[in-house]
């Protein structure tokens, strides 16, 4: 069975689960099952994602919740949409993550906790342990509501950003380390490397060939390594410039500014994200953003002895939901 078959399935297993009116209230869960509720789940999501980082959304808009989810539901109150559950799980994985989006003039605790409840029931009957909920940290209307029903704060995320000057930084070569930009064919070297420096960090999950070819999009020359000048082939370290001066749609960014566990503390990280900032300075950059694991002391300390200053924070909250809630 591929994935994609796989992945059909789940949801329709999942728009069995959970899909129930109560006539109190007025309010309704409705699966997101035709290209109408998707084209409305996506305007909520969007809005609700406004009313909390207007500053922050990408120019071609946020991303695609209904393509991340497993499965999705509409919440309907009096016969309006005005909200969204998401979630997202895998068979082999004890855990299911979720989204939630309410549209800023309905968004009221009683609301916020009917999604709340839908996702912790849709994971628990998919027998999962563990409830991830990731939201932005200045979603009030949703952080009082998941406080109130015991979720732990896990882990939090920032978007760093910082200016780019015109004059280049200074670089301090590392005795015996070269960076060069990647060389096609080059790739599944690359993909070692990348899950080997990945490997310990918190909610690592193995990259994929076709996820790094999509992330490369044929743009080698600003995917930089570190190999070593005895042997140009070994990858010790790397950083990919994402930036396309040619389009107004294009934000500078920075991803994988990796170091081999065996070449950590020499400073070969600052090494390589000079490197990074240099080539955006000569692309005529004005500034640039990353992101970066809030409980990962080392490259944020890093980052901010370089003047990356927080912009955004994205905080994950986790709940044990093996036991049934009240």
């Amino acid at each position: 069975m591929d994935s994609t078959t796989k992945d059909n399935e789940d949801r329709a297993q999942a728009a069995q689960i959970f899909t129930h009116t109560s006539e109190q209230d007025g309010t309704q869960m409705m699966h997101v099952s035709d290209e109408s509720a998707v084209t409305t789940l996506e305007s909520i999501w969007s809005a609700s994602q406004d009313a909390d980082d207007v500053a922050f959304r990408p120019r071609n808009g946020w991303w695609s919740l209904h393509d991340w989810a497993t499965a999705s539901w509409l919440l309907v109150k009096d016969g309006t949409p005005v909200g969204v559950a998401a979630i997202r799980y895998t068979p082999d994985d004890d855990k299911a993550e979720a989204r939630l989006a309410l549209l800023p003039a309905f968004r009221q605790t009683s609301l916020a906790l009917l999604l709340v409840k839908q996702v912790r029931s849709v994971a628990q009957t998919q027998h999962k342990a563990r409830l991830i909920l990731a939201t932005s940290a200045t979603a009030d209307w949703v952080k009082s509501t998941i406080q109130q029903q015991n979720f732990s704060l896990l882990r939090t995320g920032h978007m760093m950003s910082r200016p780019i000057s015109a004059t280049p930084l200074p670089f301090s070569e590392i005795e015996g380390i070269h960076v060069r930009s990647l060389r096609t064919g080059e790739e599944p070297q690359l993909l070692e490397t990348l899950n080997r420096a990945w490997a310990n960090t918190w909610n690592f999950h193995p990259i994929t060939m076709e996820a790094l070819l999509d992330d490369l999009k044929d743009n080698y020359d600003s995917f930089f390594v570190a190999v070593d000048q005895t042997d140009d082939t070994r990858m010790l370290g790397t950083v990919h410039v994402l930036f396309d001066r040619s389009s107004d749609e294009s934000d500078p960014w920075i991803s994988n500014l990796t170091v081999d566990p065996s070449q950590r503390g020499k400073g070969l990280g600052r090494m390589l994200l000079t490197v990074a900032l240099n080539y955006l300075s000569k692309q005529g950059a004005s500034s640039v953003t990353l992101g970066v694991d809030g409980g990962a002391v080392a490259p944020v300390t890093l980052y901010r002895s370089i003047g990356f200053e927080a912009i955004r924070t994205l905080e994950v909250w986790e709940q044990d939901i093996a036991t049934p809630q009240q």
